[in-house]
């Protein structure tokens, strides 16, 4: 057996000493390995990834590592770690950035077919065409050194051009994405707060939403009870909305004065406030709704309309 090998299953990692093997051990070496290195999530802004953990990531997070670990285990895995990110860019091929930005430029185009919509100017679509249209040019220079499997020294030189050439275009084109990423850091953060935004108010709403849900239809049902109750019933009968909108404030006011904040039916648990008036008008139609059909025509509650005005209006 090779002495690498044997440091390897014993979790010697740091033993083992790369210069000293040969490509086809350091790669079973890389294979092994990550087999064995853990992956983290790093983000920053808007920009995500998920990656094989760093050294000192492996000592900072616990979550990396096995809560039954021992003391041995953890070194043991952090040269692992350290022995990996030593030796993985040697197998690692680097993506075709080409092909990516290919992909990603015509499914941006095809979900843009798809929903109808006409290109406008430097939306995603536009910037996405651009894409194609300068691969397409790229493409066509690149064809003029295309020497295919012919191996003629006299083209050698040809097929040195063409290397050059990709080496230079794949430089520019992540010089622009670095580029690009730098100068849109500064906006990400507004972009960061409304997602935060919305994952707090999906995770407000999959939590507290059946429960507020049920205080309204609570509150709704104690509004209806006072408003119907014969000492009320005059307040309604023959006065305009705004008036009765302002009696069920007072209604909600005073049902809410002798119990706890946390109790309390008609007002904003954050703020303590009352409701605003648009809910109270939204409660006040329900409860119209809801008596419409009564056959006891003093039970109803309707608002008083007013004719309209035959003089236009004018602005002041």
């Amino acid at each position: 057996m090779d002495e690498w090998r044997a440091h390897a299953d014993n979790g010697d990692w740091d033993k083992i000493h790369l210069a000293s093997l040969t490509a086809r051990d350091r790669k079973a070496i890389d294979n092994r390995l990550r087999k064995i290195v853990p992956k983290t999530f790093r983000s920053h802004g808007m920009e995500h990834v998920e990656d094989y953990a760093l050294p000192h990531e492996i000592r900072k997070n616990p979550e990396l590592v096995a809560s039954s670990s021992t003391k041995s285990e953890r070194r043991s895995l952090e040269a692992a770690v350290s022995l990996f990110n030593d030796l993985r860019w040697e197998f690692e091929q680097e993506p075709d950035w080409r092909s990516e930005a290919r992909t990603h430029a015509e499914k941006i185009l095809r979900e843009r077919e798809k929903s109808g919509k006409a290109i406008e100017c430097r939306d995603a679509a536009w910037h996405a065409q651009q894409v194609m249209d300068l691969l397409g040019s790229l493409d066509f220079v690149l064809s003029a050194t295309d020497v295919g499997h012919d191996t003629d020294k006299a083209l050698i030189g040809t097929k040195w051009v063409r290397t050059q050439m990709l080496e230079a275009a794949s430089l520019g084109f992540h010089i622009g994405h670095y580029a690009q990423a730098a100068w849109g850091k500064p906006h990400e953060l507004s972009a960061q707060i409304r997602n935060t935004h919305i994952e707090n108010r999906r995770t407000f709403s999959a939590s507290g939403g059946k429960q507020l849900e049920d205080k309204r239809h609570r509150a709704i049902a104690e509004l209806g009870r006072l408003a119907h109750h014969e000492d009320n019933l005059p307040k309604w009968r023959g006065h305009a909305r705004h008036h009765q909108v302002t009696e069920l404030k007072n209604m909600a006011r005073s049902a809410d004065k002798d119990r706890d904040a946390a109790d309390r039916l008609f007002h904003n648990p954050k703020t303590g406030k009352l409701f605003r008036d648009r809910w109270f008008q939204d409660v006040l139609s329900t409860l119209e709704k809801s008596t419409q059909n009564s056959p006891d025509g003093k039970n109803k509650i309707k608002t008083k309309t007013y004719k309209k005005s035959k003089k236009p209006c004018r602005r002041p």
